[in-house]
C-alpha cells in the first residue's frame, strides 16, 4: 500500500502551526482518505467537506420573521440608559442567588427629588431602526421583575415604544398585567404588554421605524428587573 502526505510547520504570532496536505493511501485499485494526524499525544479528526459545501448558520429564533426579540437580557451596557438626575432615581447591576445571572435594579423618589419626569430605556439590538409592523398583533412585552423589600398593591409605571422621530406610544400599569395575582416581596412575577394594546395610531407613532422601548417612574419605588422581551401573545396564557 503507497501512503503519501506531508506536512509543513512554521512559528506565526507565536503560534506553532501544522498545515497537512490530503493524502491517499493505495491498496490496488482501493484509495482511502487519510483523515486523522497525530499531534504529540492528541489526535487531530478531519472533516471531509466538498468544495462546494455552505455551512449552514442556525436559524435565528423569530416572531413572524422579526429577530430582535430579547429587549435586555442581563447586560447593562449602552444599549441601557436611565434619567441623569441621580437625587431622583438610581440603577444599577446586581447579581441574582436565583437565578443566578445579572439584573437590574431601579430605586426612585421622583417626588422628594423633585423631578418632572424620570425613566429608562433601551435602545435595544445596537439602536438599530426596527420594524414591528408584522408582530404588532401577534407580540406581547414580557418584563420579568420582583420587588426586593415589600409587597406591593400597585406599581407606579407607564411605558412606551419610541420611533424615530421622537413619537411615543405610552401605556399605563395595570394590575391586569400581571402574569400572577399579586406583587409579594422578592417573588418573580412578570408584566404582560400587549403590543396592539399600544395608542400607535393614536399617537402617530410609527411601529415600522422603532428606536426604543421607555419605562417611565412616577412617585417613588424599587424594581429588580432580570430579563425584558418579546414573545408570542399564545404563551402568555
Amino acid at each position: 500500500m503507497n501512503v503519501y502526505h506531508s506536512f509543513k510547520s512554521f512559528f506565526f504570532g507565536g503560534m506553532f502551526v501544522v498545515t497537512l496536505n490530503a493524502g491517499l493511501a493505495q491498496s490496488d485499485t482501493t484509495y482511502t482518505r487519510l483523515d486523522t494526524i497525530n499531534l504529540s499525544t492528541k489526535t487531530v479528526q478531519l472533516r471531509n467537506l466538498n468544495l462546494y459545501d455552505i455551512q449552514e448558520e442556525p436559524e435565528k429564533e423569530n416572531i413572524h420573521g422579526f429577530t430582535a426579540l430579547s429587549i435586555f437580557d442581563n447586560v447593562y451596557d449602552r444599549q441601557v440608559w436611565v434619567s441623569p438626575e441621580s437625587q431622583c432615581v438610581q440603577l444599577n447591576l446586581i447579581k441574582n442567588e436565583e437565578p443566578q445571572q445579572n439584573s437590574l435594579i431601579a430605586k426612585w423618589d421622583k417626588i422628594t427629588g423633585g423631578c418632572k419626569w424620570i425613566g429608562m430605556g433601551f435602545g435595544w439590538d445596537n439602536w438599530k431602526p426596527k420594524d414591528m409592523s408584522q408582530i404588532v398583533t401577534a407580540c406581547a412585552i414580557e418584563i420579568k421583575f420582583k420587588s426586593p423589600n415589600t409587597d406591593l398593591t400597585n406599581l407606579p409605571l407607564a411605558f412606551a415604544f419610541e420611533d424615530y422621530s421622537g413619537s411615543q406610544a405610552f401605556l399605563g400599569f395595570n394590575l391586569k398585567q400581571l402574569k400572577s395575582s399579586g406583587i409579594k416581596s422578592n417573588q418573580w412575577n412578570s408584566i404582560i404588554l400587549p403590543l396592539n394594546e399600544f395608542p400607535f395610531e393614536y399617537t402617530e407613532t410609527d411601529f415600522s421605524n422603532i428606536k426604543q422601548f421607555v419605562i417611565q417612574f412616577e412617585a417613588e419605588g424599587e424594581l429588580v428587573i432580570d430579563q425584558i422581551k418579546l414573545i408570542k401573545k399564545e404563551d402568555t396564557q
